[in-house]
């Protein structure tokens, strides 16, 4: 199990703080190491955004899963010029 911050600063989003948290795990001796894991993050104009994703490996390689969902909840002011 691995977690690393993130910090970012955008014009659409503020200053945002952050996480990822993920697990490596090997379903068996023969496949590849799979990573299941989410991430989220919140800014200081009160916007969430973050998902779950998955890259599994299993039976010696021979099937694969590569799945993800993401969501997000965006409040800004900022004018991209777009009416």
């Amino acid at each position: 199990m691995a977690g690393n911050p993130s910090f970012s600063v955008d014009p659409k989003l503020g200053t945002t703080a952050g996480g990822i948290i993920a697990y490596m795990p090997r379903f068996d001796e023969q496949s590849t190491p799979s990573i299941i894991g989410v991430a989220a993050s919140y800014s200081n104009t009160d916007s969430v955004v973050g998902g779950v994703f998955a890259d599994t490996y299993w039976n010696g390689d021979r099937h694969r899963l590569l799945a993800g969902v993401a969501f997000g909840t965006i409040r800004n002011e900022y004018d991209d010029g777009h009416r």
